[in-house]
């Protein structure tokens, strides 16, 4: 009951860090890329069409200026290869980030009394659970709020 009760909250922790990543996604391409980019998926998919273009200018037949030029107003689609690389890249700096997020996260969490809320909750479940004997009742709806949110940034994306 109370190992349940516990793997539960330790799949918030994990959901909080995929919903900081989420942000932190949508934060940076919007002042980097001046795009909307919910998630890694969507970040990569941004980073592959701008290397695309990059490596296309370089290559053009007329220069690297003038193939800036005419690759802004005819963008060339990004390889499956090229999209699927970037894409692994970025969910992988994105994992690294994601160990580190709680850095960012937690004191923003427990300066709006997010952590003592989720934590008074679960103790609740576990007096309630305990006094009538029945199986864990902690279900915290953080890690649905992730999927929705990764979920999102598929569709977004096109992959869905």
């Amino acid at each position: 009951m109370v190992a349940d009760a516990l793997s539960q909250y330790r799949i918030t922790r994990t959901a909080s860090a995929d919903i900081t990543n989420s942000i932190s996604c949508a934060v940076l391409g919007a002042f980097a890329f001046q795009k909307f980019t919910p998630g890694g998926i969507g970040l990569g998919v941004v980073l592959a069409s701008i290397l695309a273009k990059a490596l296309a200018a370089r290559e053009f037949i007329l220069g690297e200026t003038i193939g800036g030029w005419y690759y802004s107003w005819f963008p060339p689609e990004p390889s499956l290869a090229m999209t699927t690389s970037v894409m692994v890249a970025v969910m992988a700096i994105l994992a690294a980030f994601a160990a580190l997020s709680g850095v960012i996260s937690d004191p923003i969490q427990a300066a709006v009394g997010l952590h003592r809320r989720r934590l008074n909750k679960l103790l609740d479940h576990l007096e309630r659970d305990i006094s009538i004997s029945t199986q864990s009742s902690f279900r915290p709806k953080d890690q649905y709020v992730a999927r929705i949110l990764d979920t999102f940034d598929m569709i977004r994306s096109g992959l869905i």
